[in-house]
C-alpha cells in the first residue's frame, strides 16, 4: 500500500516534470480510488492489531501467567511484567514506522489513535 501510494506521487510529479497535461492523464492511475485503499488498509491495521492483542494477551500471556511456575518478572520500578505487552507495543511501533514512511498523515493519525486501546487492553 505504501508503495503504490508513493509510486502514484513520483508518477504524477513525472509526468509534471515533462509537462504531459492533465487531460492525457486520464483516467487516474487506481481508478481514482486511493483514498478507497487508504481507508481498506487502515481498517486492515486496526483489525489486526485487535486480533494479535487479543490472541497475545488475552489468550497466551493470560495462560501463562496463570500456569507459570516462577513469579512474573519484576521491572525496575518494582511492578510485574509480561513480555506480551513487550511484543505487542513492538507490533504497534512497525505499523507507526510503516505509517509514518507511507507519508500519508491519515494512516499515521489512525495507528497512533489506536494506541488508548492497546494499552487499555494491556491494563485489563
Amino acid at each position: 500500500m505504501h508503495d503504490l501510494h508513493a509510486w502514484i506521487k513520483e508518477y504524477k510529479k513525472s509526468m509534471t516534470e515533462l509537462n504531459v497535461v492533465p487531460e492525457l492523464l486520464d483516467p487516474p492511475l487506481v481508478g481514482g480510488e486511493q483514498q478507497n485503499l487508504i481507508e481498506n488498509y487502515l481498517k486492515l491495521i486496526v483489525k489486526k492489531l485487535d486480533e494479535w492483542s487479543a490472541n497475545l494477551l488475552m489468550k497466551t500471556e493470560i495462560r501463562e501467567f496463570i500456569t507459570r511456575s516462577d513469579p512474573p518478572g519484576v521491572d525496575s520500578d518494582g511492578l510485574f511484567g509480561t513480555q506480551g505487552a513487550v511484543i505487542l507495543f513492538q507490533m504497534v511501533n512497525q505499523q507507526i514506522d510503516a505509517a509514518t514512511e507511507s507519508g500519508q498523515g491519515a494512516i499515521l493519525a489512525r495507528v497512533v489513535g489506536y494506541l488508548p486501546t492497546t494499552r487499555s487492553q494491556v491494563r485489563r
